[in-house]
């Protein structure tokens, strides 16, 4: 629990589609109930202006985060793409150095696939001192659109100044597969990493027939320990047509805005080809494990406290009774046995923990 629950700052977001308000329309909470949203902006327009569409996209997405990404130091950008573009980069710097925006063209890295999920684990196990913000780019190829129809950008970070910006926090991913989805959503529900009653919407992109019928059996168990109700469920590929693997961080973004609507905790599955991915996004964390603690602090505490009124009884004999010779073998032999009733209990304490672990362990394997 205490490594699943490990997570990263969703200091801002932005998203652009077609269609305006997306995630409210899809919600319902622009209309009585959830729905398919109509696209209201033709997004061919961008080939009538005359300036370059990836300056268009930068302005939809990155412009409004210009304060949020100012505010933090060493910002890392990921430019993901789905069709390589050299110029991207440069376009990218220009735009940033043109509206006064902390990002330099030293600070971008340039990518011709967009990552799966998975890479936030990476992120919250080493990114301390460092944002990082996504761009995705995700072109529409049928269409042969030079610009992307449904993009996004996400700034991550863990730095103590960004927990002032956003509440906002998503915990490390669920990867599994189709044959282990069941058992694997199970072990994710018993980590808690958002409040059980407080996981209130699901998103779902590219997710098979089979997968998704999963999760409802899952969720929609009126007897189960997280319970979504049906029209909170969300498949994206049905409110915006096929989607790829590419879009899991567009739901994400949809996500955000779920819970900053009010709408509690949200949960995402995305799959890929074979992995699926399941994450979860709250602005809320789940208060530390105490129970684990007491393994490392209470036995120290016990020792020193041993020790301090061993020597205090053996300076109080010392004083009339005792020679310097008989204190400092009196000393040594109560500092080890002090040593071997800390440490007895504590290496039995350690053989149960492992007992468990390892009955866990291997129960994940039939």
């Amino acid at each position: 629990q205490r490594w699943a629950r490990k997570s990263i700052g969703l200091v801002d977001y932005c998203y652009l589609t077609e269609i305006d308000n997306l995630a409210l329309k899809v919600m319902g909470l622009e209309g009585s109930q959830p729905m398919n949203p109509d696209k209201v902006m033709p997004i061919s327009v961008i080939h009538e202006m005359i300036s370059s569409p990836l300056f268009y996209v930068f302005e939809k997405i990155i412009m409004p985060m210009k304060a949020k990404i100012n505010s933090l130091s060493k910002i890392k950008v990921l430019l993901n793409m789905t069709q390589s573009s050299d110029a991207a980069v440069m376009i990218l710097a220009n735009y940033c150095h043109s509206n006064h925006i902390n990002i330099n063209e030293s600070d971008i890295v340039l990518s011709d696939c967009i990552p799966s999920p998975e890479i936030i684990h990476e992120w919250i196990d080493t990114k301390y001192d460092e944002s990082i913000l996504m761009i995705n780019l995700v072109y529409d190829v049928k269409n042969q659109l030079s610009f992307s129809e449904y993009c996004c950008a996400l700034l991550f970070s863990n730095v103590k100044k960004a927990l002032n910006l956003s509440k906002l926090r998503v915990f490390r991913p669920l990867k599994t597969e189709l044959t282990d989805l069941s058992d694997d959503i199970g072990y994710l529900i018993k980590a808690e990493q958002v409040e059980k009653k407080r996981v209130n919407q699901l998103w779902t992109t590219s997710l098979s027939s089979s997968a998704l019928n999963i999760l409802k059996e899952t969720f929609f168990d009126i007897n189960g320990e997280i319970i979504i109700a049906p029209n909170k469920v969300y498949p994206l590929d049905l409110n915006l047509g096929k989607l790829s693997k590419s879009h899991a961080w567009l739901a994400l973004a949809l996500a955000a805005d779920g819970v900053n609507q009010g709408q509690k905790g949200q949960m995402i599955a995305a799959q890929g080809s074979n992995e699926i991915y399941i994450m979860q996004l709250s602005d809320r964390t789940i208060q530390r494990i105490e129970e684990n603690d007491e393994l490392l602090i209470f036995p120290t505490v016990y020792f020193f406290s041993l020790v301090f009124c061993l020597y205090s009884i053996v300076a109080l004999l010392a004083v009339n009774y005792v020679e310097l010779k008989e204190i400092l073998s009196i000393i040594v032999l109560s500092t080890f046995l002090s040593v071997i009733a800390v440490c007895i209990p504590l290496y039995f304490k350690l053989q149960c923990y492992q007992e468990e672990f390892d009955e866990i362990w291997f129960e994940s394997f039939r």
